[in-house]
């Protein structure tokens, strides 16, 4: 194998010059073609959410599955969950309820467990909160 041989000196002016030319680039914003690459990309974004949307509710979100496990559903009205903000240990009837995907979930089996925290799920307690979970599922 063949050595290799000592990088050249740098030189301070050219260093110089890249850094004010990189400054310009930020002062100016993006470039045309950095504008349509992101279009681009946020386009391909979204046509991937939609080949996900077509995939069953199951499919999408596997941890729903083990949530309502055995369960026997039972029909709320949005005003009923409406009333299901309470906290965790409140009086009966207020447990903390949310509605995905228009089912109705009881809060308390995932508190002290969820990786955002207990206020991210008791501040959409009561609520259809689905747009929200999606963003982060």
């Amino acid at each position: 194998m063949g050595e290799v041989g000592k990088e050249p000196d740098a030189d301070p002016r050219e260093e110089e010059i890249q850094q004010l030319q990189d400054e310009l680039r930020r002062l100016e914003g993006p470039s045309e073609e950095d504008i349509h690459a992101a279009k681009m990309g946020a386009t391909r974004a979204i046509s991937a959410a939609g080949e996900a949307s077509k995939l069953s509710e199951e499919a999408r979100f596997p941890r729903l599955q083990k949530i309502i496990a055995g369960k026997e559903l039972q029909f709320f009205t949005r005003a009923e969950v409406a009333k299901h903000k309470g906290p965790p240990g409140g009086p009966p009837g207020t447990e903390p309820y949310i509605i995905l995907h228009n089912r109705v979930y009881d809060l308390t089996p995932l508190l002290q467990s969820h990786p955002g925290g207990d206020d991210v799920l008791l501040s959409r307690a009561g609520t259809d909160a689905t747009k929200d979970f999606e963003l982060f599922e």
